[in-house]
């Protein structure tokens, strides 16, 4: 056996710390671990406590012990898998949370998709921010304080248990505190039941964001015409008759979504009626009302005759 002696003036007596004192832990030589207070077998009991990763997550804790606002960290598992890193460390209640988390970013993303645009990327990137990015940022950032919780928690039910060291050891020990079974059936059956839900109001939304894209299309093939109408207003000449107007009509490929495109005389308004290759709208109509501003500047305005909203453009929703 080797005795560990303290230094000490020679014939003075060394000092003794009584049993169950603490220890204060010095500064590691790269600088991590704060200058903390804690009890002598207390990181023994934790990396009992928490099992797999206990060199990555027991530094952590003792941070946090002696300092609580130190901040979370980073827990890459819970990033990429929340829930699965939840139910694999037994939290019941942070993965039901964390799923949760995944539901507002599927509603939050619901809220803004009609304002996106028209851009492939910019939809996708934004669903993949609400409903992956941002969950998983909040959890991997969760992780530490909500293991840390729980395995306190775990040692002080344990020390309230054991009369003895060995014995709390012992109890801590056999908790067996990860289960990668619970990781695979519970983590899978929530992403399941996320997809569930998600998916038909995702490929709905994603339907209407591509009537919406061909409506635009139509918009577009008809500006010429609009642009007619607004030189006629401008040199007060009359729109031409119905036997001049076939020049008008739209060559743009977003003619192709429409039936017909009747032009009023009197008033300048442009009646679209949709083609049967556009399913949702087939037969449907749109009417573009000119409208002159306080600066005698003309623009369109968007009648849907007997078309949903949601199925409009932005550029004539705001019109």
């Amino acid at each position: 056996m080797t005795a560990l002696l303290s230094h000490h003036p020679s014939g003075s007596p060394g000092t003794w710390s009584p049993v169950g004192d603490t220890v204060r832990m010095p500064w590691s030589s790269e600088g991590v671990l704060p200058d903390t207070v804690v009890r002598p077998a207390l990181a023994v009991l934790f990396r009992m406590a928490v099992g797999p990763a206990a060199d990555y997550y027991v530094p952590r804790f003792l941070r946090r012990e002696g300092n609580p606002g130190t901040a979370p960290g980073w827990v890459w598992p819970a990033f990429f898998f929340p829930t699965g890193w939840a139910f694999y460390r037994k939290r019941w209640l942070a993965g039901a949370g964390f799923l949760l988390l995944h539901f507002f970013g599927l509603a939050a993303f619901l809220a803004v998709e009609p304002v996106i645009g028209r851009s492939d990327p910019a939809w996708w990137l934004t669903l993949a921010a609400a409903v992956l990015w941002v969950p998983g940022a909040l959890a991997a950032t969760m992780a530490v304080p909500v293991l840390h919780a729980a395995v306190r928690r775990s040692v002080r039910n344990a020390e309230a248990v054991g009369d003895r060291p060995d014995r709390v050891a012992a109890m801590l020990a056999g908790q067996n505190p990860t289960s990668v079974v619970n990781a695979l059936l519970l983590g899978f059956a929530a992403v399941a039941l996320w997809l569930a839900v998600a998916l038909p109001q995702l490929e709905a939304r994603y339907d209407d964001r591509v009537v919406r894209g061909r409506v635009a299309a139509t918009l577009v093939a008809v500006a010429p015409l609009q642009m007619a109408v607004d030189d006629s207003r401008r040199r007060h000449v009359d729109l031409p008759a119905p036997a001049d107007a076939a020049a008008l009509v739209p060559t743009s490929p977003g003619a192709t979504w429409l039936e017909s495109v009747t032009l009023g005389l009197g008033n300048g308004r442009l009646r679209l009626v949709f083609a049967d290759a556009l399913a949702p709208l087939a037969g449907k109509t749109l009417l573009l009302a000119p409208a002159v501003d306080d600066e005698q500047q003309l623009q369109w305005v968007c009648v849907p005759v007997d078309i949903p909203r949601r199925l409009l453009p932005r550029e004539c929703r705001v019109r």
